[in-house]
């Protein structure tokens, strides 16, 4: 009997083509696993863009809202030009300031209320300090107003005695006027028993300076005296505009403290009457 050729038919087929699939789908590219969410996001932008719109339509804004920690009283107005409301908060106030004088007014310091201001140095009466200090001559085609304001000018510096060597300094601003006498020392002297005006006229005149100082020098010594300017007071001769109110060339804005007394014609302070700035009379 002939012999038929056997076929043999392989049982791993299925098999091997589920081992291939496997092994294909382990390298193939995957989506990415955010892309639904990231999805879910630009789809719910609109939603929440179309919220806002219709909540600023109806006169609610994310300005409005106000920090639950906030416990100030709060007034809303609107905003001229815009019509877009505005949030005024009252804000506290800091108990390490300082208080108004009673006028109301920023003081001055003694020194300049007493009417000791420096005039500025290019004054026409500061000039001539400059050109006698001046370490080289003024060139004929230059003004000696410009010549003596250059920056590159080198001047003598004095100390208040002059008793040292004199100290080469570069530019006017690093100069100051020195004072003879020193205002202070004016002040308690004279000053206080003439008018401001007056003071004022004195520190402007040539004379009432012995020359330039060094300005560096001037400030880290703070001055050649350690006397203080004394406040003004009938008992003592001063000036009446220095200390009464009612007076019309009063300054308000002066220092010292007796400037709300009334003075008593004798040399003294009325102790029965006070002075009322808001009412700005005598009560």
């Amino acid at each position: 009997m002939p012999s038929r050729p056997r076929t043999y038919h392989s049982q791993n087929t299925g098999t091997s083509d589920l081992s291939n699939a496997a092994v294909q789908g382990m390298f193939q590219s995957r989506p990415f696993v955010m892309q639904p969410q990231a999805t879910e996001k630009s789809e719910q932008q609109p939603d929440l863009k179309g919220s806002l719109m219709r909540a600023e339509r109806y006169g609610h804004h994310l300005g409005q809202i106000q920090a639950a920690s906030v416990s100030f009283p709060t007034a809303v107005q609107p905003k001229m030009g815009t019509g877009q409301p505005i949030q005024l908060v009252k804000s506290k106030i800091s108990g390490n300031k300082k208080p108004k004088n009673p006028l109301g007014l920023k003081v001055d310091t003694r020194r300049v209320a007493g009417g000791y201001k420096n005039p500025p140095h290019e004054h026409g009466n500061m000039l001539p300090l400059y050109k006698d200090a001046a370490l080289s001559p003024q060139p004929q085609n230059r003004k000696e107003k410009d010549w003596l304001m250059s920056p590159n000018r080198r001047f003598n510096t004095y100390t208040p005695t002059h008793t040292q060597p004199p100290k080469e300094v570069k530019g006017h601003e690093n100069t100051v006027m020195g004072h003879a006498p020193d205002a202070v020392t004016h002040w308690n002297q004279t000053g206080h028993t003439q008018s401001r005006a007056a003071n004022s006229q004195h520190n402007r005149e040539t004379s009432s300076y012995h020359g330039l100082e060094d300005r560096a020098s001037s400030d880290a010594s703070g001055g050649a005296t350690t006397e203080r300017y004394r406040s003004p007071s009938p008992s003592i001769g001063s000036h009446e505009s220095h200390y009464n109110v009612k007076h019309p060339n009063f300054n308000p804005k002066v220092p010292w403290k007796n400037r709300l007394r009334k003075p008593d014609g004798a040399g003294g302070w009325d102790k029965n009457v006070s002075y009322d700035p808001n009412k700005n009379k005598w009560i």
